[in-house]
């Protein structure tokens, strides 16, 4: 895939996934709106372990699965990618099922296991919602498989908009289950929301020729490599979301409110990790595998640095907006109805730590991925598990100081060193790349930064001030003007300093406003296709 093929399909992806996030936020407001922390807290609890199982399920085989199916398409043998992709769908149907199964027959042991600070009334009601969500672990593992084909085909339209239609039924399910079904009725709308959104991808893997063959695979040389590949990463993803169920358990410790505030500022903060990192993610596995595939290892180097310099561009700012304007950001989306001004002050103040690794945590993912592009599992899962203990070691370490505010401090300073660690190792690999190309992009996006910090801070505090009881719009308002006066400060200094992605960008867009456009034919006079 060639680097306007990637930023064609990365900007294809981003503007789907905003659509998708901004529904999904939709539906968080609905939902907080909605439920009081007595349910919510337990039904976050409950969906938080089959989401993570099936994350890392989808992560394990997309990582280990994408670099083998793409370089049989490469190699332009068709047949074998289609025998490898059915020996994985149908290994994931028969073992995630028999998971399932099992959780949901002993789901009350399980949330006993999940929050074990809870009162036996609402590990009832975790337990209960539990079993209405683990099918979801079926039908996310074998969506995430067919989003991994389809993205190795370069097709990703539908698997981007899948999020969308689920939580456009998860919303439905609102208003619909609900109030018949209270939280219940959220937990059947989330698997519904599941279904459809592997559903709709099967139409254009049918398009694309797909063959199905009932087999496991297990004398495919092929797919004996991928279980050898994806055992390790299996351990490596899940050591990647695990702290998130450590996370939800030491929350629950605290109380249910933390539980919830942590969610949902982990929501917030997904928002622009999901929009721009995915943007960049989902294309760049393929198109590392790719180059890797025909032997163009600087392309491969140049593409990992270049992936660093536009993550720092676009998330420096955005982690600055973010943690200085937490309050009004939390209290324009949520403030409303049982999301109480307790609640948004304890989602604010996790939102501020969380945006502290925003962008470690989109480098950290990017040289993990180009880890698994050189077939490399061993060494991100090494690092992952290295990370998972020092998490550990800091939530016990910041939670009485900070209370749940310190889990979300936790997360961010593991995924820094994490991406450090994985950095270095992965720079020595490949033989280096021009890391003096990424310093004068980072220091310059820190400098311009800074100053649009400044700038947001004063203008926001002022314009703000002018509307005394003003309410939800003078917020919105004012954020919205901040950001404006907040986002030149920000362009204008990074073009000052002559940040080249900037200028080349720019001059993009001045050119295409001063072409001369072609003038229209003249009116009844036929083409000549000769000339």
């Amino acid at each position: 895939m060639t680097a306007q093929r990637i930023a064609k399909a990365a900007a294809l992806i981003m503007v789907l996934t905003l659509l998708g996030r901004a529904i999904g936020l939709v539906r968080e407001m609905f939902v907080g709106a909605k439920f009081g922390a007595e349910v919510l807290g337990p039904f976050v609890v409950a969906f938080n372990l089959p989401n993570i199982v099936g994350i890392t399920l989808t992560g394990a085989f997309s990582a280990a699965f994408i670099p083998l199916f793409t370089a049989e398409l490469e190699k332009g043998h068709r047949d074998a990618a289609w025998r490898l992709a059915s020996a994985v769908l149908n290994t994931v149907l028969l073992g995630i099922s028999l998971l399932a199964g099992l959780g949901m027959v002993f789901s009350r042991q399980v949330a006993v296991l999940l929050a074990t600070d809870f009162s036996p009334p609402l590990l009832d009601l975790t337990g209960e919602l539990l079993f209405i969500l683990f099918p979801t672990l079926i039908l996310s593992s074998l969506g995430g498989v067919t989003m991994a084909m389809l993205s190795s085909l370069n097709r990703y339209f539908v698997s981007s908009i899948g999020p969308l239609l689920s939580s456009l039924v998860v919303i439905a399910s609102i208003f619909l289950l609900a109030p018949r079904w209270g939280i219940h009725g959220l937990a059947w709308g989330t698997t519904l929301g599941a279904l459809l959104s592997f559903v709709v991808m099967i139409p254009s893997l049918l398009k694309e020729g797909f063959q199905y063959y009932p087999t496991l695979g297990l004398n495919n040389p092929l797919v004996r490599r991928l279980w050898m590949m994806i055992l390790p990463v299996l351990f490596g993803v899940g050591v990647s979301q695990i702290h998130i169920l450590i996370d939800s358990n030491m929350a629950a410790s605290i109380s249910e409110e933390s539980v919830v505030a942590l969610k949902y500022a982990n929501t917030v903060a997904q928002l622009p990790m999901g929009v721009f990192v995915s943007a960049v993610a989902i294309p760049l596995l393929p198109a590392l595998s790719a180059m890797l595939a025909v032997g163009d290892q600087e392309g491969f180097k140049n593409t990992l640095a270049r992936g660093v310099s536009y993550y720092a561009l676009i998330l420096l700012p955005i982690m600055v907006v973010t943690m200085l304007l937490s309050d009004p950001i939390i209290q324009v989306l949520f403030q409303r109805d049982k999301f109480d001004a307790s609640r948004a002050a304890m989602t604010a103040f996790a939102l501020v730590f969380y945006g502290l690794g925003f962008f470690p945590s989109a480098v950290r993912d990017l040289y993990t991925r180009g880890f698994y592009s050189l077939h490399d599992t061993a060494t991100p899962v090494k690092i992952g598990a290295l990370t998972v203990f020092i998490h550990v070691g800091m939530n016990l370490l910041f939670i009485p100081w900070l209370s749940h505010g310190g889990l979300a401090l936790a997360t961010s300073i593991s995924n820094a060193l994490n991406m450090v660690i994985l950095g270095w190792l992965l720079y020595r690999r490949v033989g280096g790349w021009s890391f003096r190309t990424q310093w004068n992009v980072l220091y310059r996006a820190a400098i311009a930064a800074t100053l649009m910090g400044v700038v947001l801070a004063f203008s926001f505090s002022r314009l703000i001030a002018l509307f005394p009881g003003g309410g939800w719009w003078a917020t919105v308002l004012s954020m919205i003007l901040a950001g404006i006066a907040a986002a030149l400060v920000y362009g204008g200094t990074l073009l000052a300093l002559g940040t080249p992605e900037v200028r080349e960008f720019a001059d993009k867009i001045l050119s295409k406003i001063k072409a001369p456009r072609s003038a229209p034919p003249a009116m009844g006079l036929p083409k000549n296709d000769g000339e």
